[in-house]
């Protein structure tokens, strides 16, 4: 019987595609998988240069100027990702030769790499349509990997605001606080055991960039303290701005009274978009409450990290 992978330039190349995908899928992917392998050689170093961008941060004097400050952070944040993900999408193929005799790359991968290393089949059919199925694989794992980049990005972000703040994680916050109730919060102050939900002062609930999930960050955060939903909307990494969060969710959040912490030049844009529409339209009233509540609820960063400063941080100046 011909092998799929002989068969890719043949009539039925389709179901020989199909019959490789199904082989290759469970070798690439997977918690024994290549592609966890390959990404764990850049991960060390991503890892270090997101500690290192965040390490500006801790103990630092002055909070002037903050927001730009994390925006810059989240641009080297996203750049640590953004060379790993490369990596993946574009040399996956010699990351997975470097490993060398380090794995056992059983058949038709070996055959793969075989192929896929050899000059003379490069521009060919077969070489094409292998090219494609490994892409189709890789491009199936990259959108969960990056769903937890940018989860991560954003607790990275709440994480640097804090340590600028002069707060010290175990210390001073906790991180991924659990309650009976609800979805595990991100972040809560002060540092108190999992479930003592009484003890907490401010919950933290942080997207990187939201739209209508703004809504799941409800679950997140628990009534009796205050509640912050910290999002990077209108930053130069994020795709999204405030007027992405709908002004229903932001009724919502008014009526909680949680607090929207954002990058404050997205802050400005939006209030004066607002203005601008009320001009317009001046009674309409989904777009009087929304700027009323971006004009009572809606803080920037720095004015975010002040007053967690003034509130939990004995030697934090007088403002």
């Amino acid at each position: 019987m011909v092998s799929p992978f002989a068969r890719l330039a043949e009539d039925d190349w389709g179901l020989a595609a199909q019959e490789l995908y199904d082989a290759l899928k469970p070798v690439i992917q997977g918690s024994r998988g290549l592609l966890r392998r390959v990404r764990a050689i850049d991960e060390e170093i991503r890892k270090s240069k997101i500690a290192a961008a965040k390490s500006k941060f801790v103990g630092l004097n002055d909070l002037t100027g903050l927001d730009e400050k994390i925006n810059d952070f989240l641009k080297e944040v996203f750049s640590a990702n953004f060379e790993c993900q490369q990596n993946i999408y574009y040399n996956f193929v010699p990351h997975v030769e470097a490993l060398g005799d380090t794995i056992k790359v059983d058949e038709p991968f070996r055959k793969v790499l075989e192929f896929l290393n050899d000059p003379s089949a490069s521009g060919s059919l077969e070489a094409y349509r292998l090219n494609m199925i490994v892409a189709r694989i890789l491009n199936e794992s990259a959108g969960q990997s990056n769903k937890s980049n940018a989860g991560s990005a954003g607790e990275d972000m709440v994480a640097a605001v804090l340590n600028a703040a002069g707060l010290s994680q175990g210390k001073d916050y906790r991180q991924q606080f659990k309650s009976h109730k609800g979805s595990d919060t991100d972040f809560v102050l002060p540092n108190v055991n999992d479930y003592e939900d009484h003890n907490v002062e401010v919950f933290i609930a942080t997207q990187l960039s939201t739209n209508d999930r703004a809504r799941l960050a409800s679950s997140e955060l628990k009534r009796g303290g205050q509640q912050y939903l910290v999002t990077g909307n209108g930053m130069e990494v994020s795709k999204k701005g405030l007027q992405s969060i709908g002004s229903q969710i932001l009724e919502v959040y008014r009526q909680d009274n949680i607090k929207l912490v954002c990058y404050g030049p997205e802050i400005v844009r939006e209030r004066s978009r607002l203005m601008d529409a009320l001009k317009a339209k001046p009674h309409n009233e989904e777009l009087s409450r929304r700027l009323s509540y971006l004009q009572t609820h809606a803080i920037s960063i720095e004015e975010f990290a002040r007053k967690l400063q003034s509130r939990f941080v004995s030697s934090a100046p007088t403002i």
